[in-house]
């Protein structure tokens, strides 16, 4: 997809005088989203990356990766005789189709494979977690609705807004030292961000792993407080 992308926008810097579909007012339109809502969620607001945040540049990220399918069907009418131009509305539909169903089902696995890893997550601490013991994780939703032992604090800031101020100045541990949850929930190894701070020494004095919880293509970790 991002190589799509980048060709697209090759095309467009290569092509934009010789195609009129770059001078559509439509056109315009559906670049000028994406850019001012990247330029707001990624850099002025600095918005968590959640995947649901990504869903409004669809449209623009569709458009640009489309582009290679159209320069290689211009391509290939400029460049087949006649009698072979049969063959070029198959090609480009399986072209199409190809760029349609690899976005379309791939993340409906992975967000599958996420939510029942999240699920045996909270059903491993609602087993083995003491009542009343708290939970802090970077992605609430699966977990604080499949927990039941006690509060999950939020990462993110949703949930627990005293965390977002500190999250635009880039600490993201601030959470943990404040709240002290007697549990947390990482990937394994941790993601880069917003676990980095798994890597620190005084996060080894306070927690350790206590168990992980393997599917396929992911890990979560969960760790619990030492003190615990």
């Amino acid at each position: 997809m991002v190589a799509s992308v980048t060709c697209g926008l090759v095309l467009i810097t290569l092509r934009f005088r010789q195609w009129s579909i770059f001078r559509h007012p439509s056109f315009h339109l559906i670049l000028l989203w994406t850019l001012i809502y990247t330029l707001a969620y990624g850099i002025i607001l600095n918005a968590p990356a959640y995947s649901w945040y990504y869903t409004p540049l669809a449209p623009g990220i569709a458009l640009l990766a489309t582009l290679p399918i159209e320069g290689l069907y211009r391509f290939l009418v400029r460049n087949q005789r006649v009698r072979d131009r049969l063959f070029l509305p198959a090609v480009y539909m399986s072209l199409v189709l190809v760029s349609l169903g690899i976005p379309s089902l791939a993340p409906v696995s992975q967000v599958w494979e996420k939510y029942d890893t999240y699920r045996r997550a909270a059903e491993w601490l609602n087993d083995n977690a003491p009542p009343g013991s708290s939970v802090g994780a970077g992605d609430i939703g699966v977990l604080r609705y499949y927990y039941e032992n006690g509060p999950v604090i939020d990462a993110a800031g949703m949930v627990n807004p005293d965390v977002i101020e500190h999250l635009r100045a880039g600490d993201y541990g601030w959470y943990i030292q404040h709240y002290q949850p007697d549990y947390l929930k990482f990937g394994h190894p941790p993601r880069r961000g917003g676990e980095d701070m798994a890597y620190d020494e005084w996060f080894r004095r306070q927690y350790y792993v206590e168990t992980i919880i393997i599917s396929p293509t992911m890990r979560v970790a969960i760790y619990q407080r030492i003190e615990a």
